[in-house]
């Protein structure tokens, strides 16, 4: 056990928080968002054909993660002078991936995380307690980073959808 878990263990840091400020679980911290109240664009992504709806979703919800990644790479600390290692807006990472079967089944999930390779991100969202015992406290910027698009990004969401709809729809009656 190093010094540093032992030290959080003394004060009275659990061992699933340790290894999430660690970087050591493979989930990292998560928000999950849930959409209610688009009934009439699922019932019109479930009208068309599934590949044309799971492109409209995918096309949509990556838009959408990309306002989050953009506005996480603004507000990622950057040390300028450092000489050594990478910069948290250089290691930001996104991803887009579509779950499920069929279009009533399926998810589509945006992510923008920081790997393990700059685990320290985590260090700086949340704060930690230096090998000193001083507290170093929280510098957030990625919970903000959601916090400040997660309503544009619904927006978003929304006229991406009706749009894929509405061109999907025009296509299929071209047909």
């Amino acid at each position: 056990m190093s010094d540093l878990t032992l030290s959080l263990s003394a004060l009275g840091v659990d061992a699933g928080l340790q290894k999430l400020m660690a970087g050591t679980t493979t989930t990292g911290t998560t928000v999950n968002v849930t959409v209610h109240g688009l009934a009439e664009l699922e019932a019109a992504l479930n009208a068309l054909p599934e590949k044309v709806a799971r492109k409209s979703l995918r096309a949509a919800v990556a838009e959408a993660t990309e306002l989050f990644f953009n506005r996480a790479q603004e507000l990622a600390p950057y040390e300028q002078l450092a000489k050594h290692g990478i910069h948290l807006l250089d290691a930001l990472k996104k991803t887009v991936t579509v779950k499920g079967d069929g279009v009533r089944g399926a998810m589509v999930i945006g992510t923008v995380f920081v790997p393990h390779s700059a685990y320290w991100g985590r260090f700086l969202e949340f704060g930690w307690i230096a090998r000193n015992g001083r507290h170093i406290p929280a510098m957030p910027w990625m919970r903000p980073a959601f916090d400040s698009q997660k309503h544009a990004a619904l927006v978003l969401v929304q006229q991406r959808l009706a749009a894929g709809i509405a061109e999907a729809a025009r296509e299929l009656h071209h047909q």
